[in-house]
């Protein structure tokens, strides 16, 4: 993904009607800091564990994934820190679509 943000970056700068793509910076810095928490939850493999009630969710990180994964390759978390950490997540995707509006992409 960096290099699809780096990509695009250069195209804004390129694009004579967007004279300022410095809200566009802002918003890949923090798609960056969210990025390996994204990936957890896209290529790990999940499990509910209903009967463990302070951390029933379970993932795991397959063997092919953990290189490009930053952090722990398996853990635990409650369902709340989950809901939590997907606002974050969804939040910069909305960010993202505010930036493409305000540009006109």
């Amino acid at each position: 993904m960096p290099e699809t943000i780096e990509r695009l970056k250069k195209l804004l700068a390129q694009c004579e009607h967007i004279p300022d793509i410095s809200a566009f910076e802002e918003w890949a810095m923090r798609a960056e800091e969210i990025r390996p928490l994204r990936n957890y939850y896209v290529h790990a493999t999940w499990d509910y564990l209903p009967l463990r009630e302070e951390s029933p969710l379970e993932f795991r990180i397959p063997p092919w994934r953990r290189e490009q994964i930053e952090g722990r390759s398996q853990g635990a978390m409650r369902i709340e820190d989950l809901e939590e950490d997907a606002k974050r997540v969804e939040a910069v995707f909305g960010e993202f679509q505010s930036i493409r509006r305000q540009y006109g992409v």
